[in-house]
């Protein structure tokens, strides 16, 4: 019963996990395409001081992203071994 529990949790936590990543994702698209149109068309210090802030917020989001897909996998490989324990049983 107990690992019944933890397994729904984590699936949870794993559907969780995915909707952020898909947020990120949009978020990583908008970023990148309003840092795009600022760097095409560069004409004042405030297009090139919000250029720099894209450029570092983008960063920061691939990086928090690809630390949120390696949590993702390491909740599948946690669910899997649920399953297995759960099949062994």
């Amino acid at each position: 019963m107990i690992n019944v529990n933890k397994e729904e949790y984590v699936k949870e936590k794993i559907k969780f996990l995915t909707e952020l990543l898909k947020l990120f994702w949009i978020t990583i698209i908008a970023i990148g395409g309003g840092t795009i149109s600022l760097l095409l068309n560069l004409d004042n210090k405030i297009k090139v001081f919000l250029l720099f802030v894209g450029a570092f917020t983008e960063i920061i989001l691939i990086s928090l992203t690809l630390r949120l897909l390696i949590k993702i996998e390491d909740y599948i490989e946690l669910l899997s071994k649920l399953n297995n324990k759960e099949a062994d049983k």
